[in-house]
């Protein structure tokens, strides 16, 4: 079965953003992305994903030194 081509998966969708797959999916339960869970798969909305990207967004925490 062939998804339409608005729909991306989460390793795509944190390709486009500049994230790992686990930060889109906390994004998606969050509703600061766009998309729906097909079964146990999410699915991102290409344009959703093109937007955030675009945003200017807060760094995240520095890593801790030892």
């Amino acid at each position: 079965m062939k998804m339409p081509d608005d729909w991306i998966t989460t390793d795509e969708a944190a390709d486009i953003v500049g994230v790992t797959a686990h930060q889109i999916r906390h994004l998606l339960r969050n509703n600061v992305l766009k998309g729906q869970r097909f079964g146990r798969s999410w699915m991102v909305t290409r344009r959703s994903a093109e937007e955030y990207a675009a945003k200017e967004r807060k760094p995240g925490p520095k890593p801790q030194s030892d």
